[in-house]
């Protein structure tokens, strides 16, 4: 038992697609079972060697011998085919035929002869619209192909809405790299020399120093005055940081001191 069932617009001169089922059995009877390829080929006559169409579909699942494909799905099937009417189907099974030709029904005719008389100087009625393998109008009627050449000219410019509120701030970006070093700039002029600041205030003075040893019979020594035996020489100045020995005349320059002593010669 074969049926069919026509699953896309049928136009008289357009590629369609026919729902095709059936049940076949081998030459021993034995119905088919699992994948196999499936040929359907449409004849013009019972007898004739070639046919007007044929079809493979490979993998083709048979459950008790009982298969569901899509003629036209893969192998292009002109609805020109079913107009007259006439035509013998075969079935081979991994290249086995299945039985002899069979007479093909009337379904298949009477849908393409259907649909080329209301689309023929008359209203088309279906469930959708197809052209070249893509629907372009639904069942409700609504347009769904291609939109190239269909919009319509620009309408005037709306007014500007108000302005949304203010958008969250988005996360700080990564660091960008460190930018090459610029060259060094001129040194600059030197300043003038600031104002001399205010005299310190006069440290305590220090601890005397140990009296030195004696010195020779002979020769120069520095003295607040010449004891007898020695010849005085007249006064020498000596810087020192600190207190003159004994009883020295000084000049202060804090730190320093200006101190005086006479030159006591051994006469």
């Amino acid at each position: 038992m074969m049926l069919w069932a026509l699953v896309a617009t049928a136009i008289a001169g357009i590629p369609l697609h026919v729902g095709h089922e059936g049940r076949l059995r081998d030459v021993s009877g034995t119905v088919v079972d699992g994948p196999h390829d499936l040929t359907v080929s449409l004849y013009a006559a019972s007898g004739d060697a070639s046919p007007l169409w044929s079809g493979t579909h490979s993998g083709t699942v048979f459950e008790n011998g009982v298969f569901s494909v899509t003629l036209g799905e893969d192998d292009s099937l002109d609805s020109d085919l079913f107009v007259d009417g006439g035509l013998w189907v075969e079935h081979r099974v991994d290249g086995a035929v299945m039985g002899g030709r069979a007479m093909l029904g009337s379904t298949p005719y009477a849908l393409v002869a259907s649909s080329t008389g209301t689309v023929r100087g008359g209203p088309m009625v279906a469930d959708r619209v197809e052209v070249g393998g893509v629907d372009v109008i639904a069942g409700n009627g609504q347009w769904t192909g291609p939109l190239d050449g269909l919009q319509g000219p620009a309408g005037p410019r709306g007014d500007v809405g108000s302005t949304g509120p203010q958008g969250p701030r988005g996360a700080s970006g990564a660091q960008g790299p460190t930018g090459a070093s610029g060259l060094t700039g001129v040194q600059g002029l030197t300043g003038s020399t600031g104002a001399a600041g205010s005299q310190g205030n006069r440290g305590a003075t220090g601890p005397s120093g140990f009296t030195g040893s004696t010195g020779p019979t002979y020769g120069c020594v520095f003295r607040s005055s010449c004891s007898s035996g020695y010849v005085d020489r007249g006064f020498m100045g000596l810087l020192l940081q600190g207190s003159c020995p004994g009883s020295w005349g000084s000049t202060d320059f804090p730190p320093w001191r200006w101190c005086h002593m006479r030159v006591c010669c051994k006469s």
